[in-house]
């Protein structure tokens, strides 16, 4: 009986779905039909060829006219073979809508697209096995967080397993190495808090590398690096050590940081083609008018709070798919019962920590608008546009750790069948998502 509990703990539920769900995402969803993903399968194409830091590229006239296909199929374009080769490079044509993130946020696809080009596979095909690889890094992670995590596994497989969590991880979407390397930071902070010698040097490095790599995704993530002051003071030989092993990890953060910024130019950054999106003129605005841009932010998050909640779950294409309602009400059950189990582990939080996590928190969600009120809104807009749900995977394991410090007094009722539903119930959403995209594209 023991060894068949194990055999269905959340870690191996989670890996077993999400690599089902993750291949099946990776083979029927068609080119270009996650958001950005041309972008990004131009950059990942355009690092495997050399070139680092451009944002224009040359394309393979063939290349371009697969990104391009009509969106409705009659059959999955993986098992099409009118695609050409990894050697049909005679004819190009300029991109200049390539993605500039750093190719630290492509390693799993370039692992794929590597192997693909190695192997002598279509474009079709090493397209497909970099979405593959990116969806095994993904299940990978995710099993190694929950089997390692000391709080709120069953929320954290939730949210782990949600549809978009990983539509995104089986593209060529950024977002899926950025949540991974967010998930992971924020899961070594809370094996940190549980510890009772000292830090190590191995655990020292670990946090110094992850905080370089946050570095290279989006300047955002570099408010989880405040996360290490949650380690407590016992695992320090003195404060000071303590307050230099976090500036030490901002001190590399930012270098790595900076050091990539400098290897583009401000030319490289994708703006809006709107002449009213002036990034400079847009900050004069917020540093002199603060209250109004509270008031923007209230506004923005009225007008599409149910949109960021839809984008957050599952919407699929350009954001046109979107799941059955009945689903969104499922998920919304299953976080719910997760949260509940998750209550009756002991992990205690003391104020200084929930108001610690609280204020990054906010801060991550201010930032988040912020940069898109700088750079993708027009000069005093009264809402901030470009800003998805997708976009608060990252930090929401913050939130659910959150609300499950707070213990209320005795022992949880019915955690057994909660963990039974949870189980059966993220599955069956996965299903639902998996047939909605199908149905989509294909019927």
């Amino acid at each position: 009986m023991a060894k068949f509990t194990h055999f269905f703990s959340f870690e191996n539920v989670f890996i077993i779905i999400s690599l089902l769900a993750g291949i099946l995402f990776a083979v029927i969803v068609p080119a270009n039909q996650v958001p950005d993903e041309e972008s990004h399968f131009a950059r990942v194409y355009q690092i495997f060829h050399g070139n680092f830091t451009s944002a224009t590229t040359d394309m393979p006239v063939s290349v371009m006219s697969f990104l391009t296909k009509p969106e409705r199929y009659e059959k999955i374009p993986f098992f099409d073979s009118d695609y050409s080769g990894q050697d049909d490079r005679q004819e190009t044509v300029k991109y200049s809508k390539t993605a500039t993130y750093s190719p630290i946020l492509y390693i799993p696809q370039l692992i794929g697209v590597g192997l693909g080009w190695l192997f002598g596979m279509t474009l079709l095909h090493y397209f497909v096995l970099g979405r593959i690889f990116s969806a095994l890094f993904y299940s990978g992670v995710g099993y190694f967080i929950l089997k390692t995590t000391p709080v709120a596994k069953k929320s954290l497989f939730v949210l782990f397993s949600m549809p978009m969590s990983i539509y995104l991880a089986a593209s060529y979407s950024s977002d899926a190495v950025q949540n991974m390397l967010s998930f992971l930071y924020i899961n070594f902070v809370f094996i940190g808090m549980t510890g009772r010698n000292q830090l190590s040097k191995r655990e020292w490095w670990v946090f110094l590398i992850l905080g370089a790599l946050l570095a290279l995704t989006k300047p955002v993530s570099l408010l989880l690096i405040f996360l290490s002051l949650l380690i407590p003071n016992i695992r320090f030989k003195d404060l000071r050590q303590k307050l230099w092993f976090v500036a030490s990890q901002l001190g590399v953060s930012i270098f790595f940081g900076l050091g990539w910024l400098k290897l583009i130019s401000y030319n490289n950054f994708a703006n809006p083609s709107e002449s009213a999106v002036v990034p400079m003129k847009q900050l004069a605005y917020i540093l002199l008018n603060p209250i109004s841009y509270i008031k923007v932010i209230g506004a923005t998050w009225n007008y599409y709070s149910w949109f960021y909640f839809h984008s957050f779950v599952g919407s699929f294409g350009w954001l046109t798919i979107y799941l059955p309602n009945y689903a969104y009400f499922l998920f919304v059950v299953a976080l719910s019962m997760a949260i509940m189990a998750d209550l009756g582990y002991r992990f205690v939080l003391v104020r200084a920590q929930k108001i610690l996590i609280s204020v990054i928190a906010l801060f991550y969600f201010v930032g988040l608008l912020t940069i898109m009120y700088l750079v993708w809104t027009p000069v005093a807009g009264e809402i901030v546009q470009g800003v998805q749900g997708r976009y608060f995977i990252p930090i929401f394991p913050l939130v659910l750790v959150l609300i499950v410090s707070f213990k209320p007094a005795g022992k949880i009722p019915w955690q057994g069948l909660f963990s039974g539903l949870i189980a059966t119930i993220v599955p069956l959403i996965l299903i639902i998502g998996v047939q909605t995209v199908y149905l989509r594209f294909y019927r």
